[in-house]
């Protein structure tokens, strides 16, 4: 069960866009600006706002309620007992397999 799909490529692809935007200006100033600004003094550093910073940290937190949330949901939709007997009904399979042939087996006395 998809409970928060989205139908739209803006609405499933615009969130991961706002992250990498984050990613990529984190890695060009602490990685390539440092190398680049040696030869290219004009270049600056790519300076983004405070809220963008405050707003990627609520993105990231949405993200992670919104996978417990859905956890939560495909686990609320499972029913326990249903396990539990699949799991009775397979160890009793796997015993029954394994299990001699009753009219293999011998009695006490060691005759069929």
């Amino acid at each position: 069960m998809k409970v928060f799909g989205k139908d739209k490529a803006f609405e499933w692809a615009g969130i991961p866009c706002l992250v990498w935007v984050g990613v990529v200006v984190l890695a060009f100033n602490h990685l390539v600006y440092p190398f680049v600004a040696e030869f290219c003094p004009w270049i600056k550093p790519v300076d983004l706002p405070p809220e963008y910073w405050t707003a990627l940290g609520w993105i990231i937190c949405g993200l992670f309620g919104k996978k417990a949330a859905v956890t939560f949901a495909e686990k609320k939709d499972d029913n326990p007992s249903d396990k539990a007997n699949a799991s009775i009904n397979y160890i009793n399979d796997m015993g029954s397999a394994f299990a001699p042939d009753p009219e293999d087996v011998k009695d006490g006395n060691g005759r069929k």
